[in-house]
């Protein structure tokens, strides 16, 4: 029996949405000239899972004492040049894994970093 990613991606994106959190998903981009750019920032708001890291995840990333993991939907575009507000604090998205079987986008595993 095949198993159907599509079903499993709306599963994790109910638990995220019921179980997690309003975040805020913030972006900056840089326009104009090179020698004078102008910075504009755009958020939008997120729910995220907040969660820790285990020895496990040493394969995957390269942890910091105070690193902090993060499950978001695949609904969102996420990249390192990126941050997450959460809880009053600022996160630097350090590394992320995206959870893809199949060329079906489940969910993001986000590593946090103050």
């Amino acid at each position: 029996m095949a198993i159907d990613y599509g079903n499993v991606a709306v599963l994790a994106e109910r638990l995220i949405r019921e179980n997690g959190r309003d975040a805020l998903l913030i972006t900056e981009t840089n326009t104009g000239a090179d020698y004078q750019p102008t910075v504009s920032q755009s958020s939008e708001t997120i729910k995220l899972v907040q969660s820790s890291f285990n020895a496990l995840d040493n394969n995957d990333f390269l942890l910091a004492a105070h690193d902090v993991k993060f499950l978001v939907s695949s609904a969102f575009t996420l990249s390192t040049k990126q941050r997450i507000e959460t809880n009053g604090l600022q996160y630097s998205i350090i590394g992320l894994k995206e959870i893809k079987p199949s060329d079906t986008n489940i969910l993001y595993i986000v590593q946090g970093r103050l």
